[in-house]
């Protein structure tokens, strides 16, 4: 079941816990992550950050990541790089939300999915001439 949200700036802001997969088709390993993230901020701008570390033995490394969040409504913001560059738009408000992201050769596929009040599901698929993988990341408020 899935759920949708009006408030997107609520349901985002605050601490959230994160497992994710990444599964790589060319080489047929998947490796899995944990970590924490956490979206900060004042309506317009939430700041995402995330920190983690990767489990098992093909991968100890650890990862961080971090976007801008600009809202244009309370239910729909503008995802930015850093640097500002934009990256999607996501909006939850009528279910699931399908976007792109072409990056030079490369295409990355998203989808995010409400599954409760308190549980998010964002899965990436990147596919390119070097890229061929999966990204899926559950998020769990805390």
């Amino acid at each position: 079941m899935t759920y949708s949200t009006t408030n997107l700036f609520s349901f985002l802001r605050g601490q959230w816990t994160l497992a994710r997969s990444v599964t790589d088709f060319r080489d047929e390993k998947t490796f899995s992550l944990k970590g924490i993230a956490s979206y900060e901020g004042d309506f317009p701008i939430l700041i995402y950050n995330e920190e983690g570390k990767g489990i098992g033995p093909q991968f100890e490394n650890d990862f961080f990541q971090s976007y801008t969040y600009k809202f244009n409504t309370i239910s729909t913001a503008d995802i930015l790089f850093t640097d500002g560059r934009f990256f999607h738009e996501l909006c939850l408000e009528k279910g699931p939300c399908l976007t792109e992201h072409k990056c030079n050769q490369d295409i990355y596929q998203g989808s995010f999915t409400c599954l409760s009040h308190t549980q998010l599901k964002m899965c990436w698929h990147v596919k390119g001439p070097r890229k061929d993988y999966e990204i899926i990341s559950t998020y769990i408020k805390q």
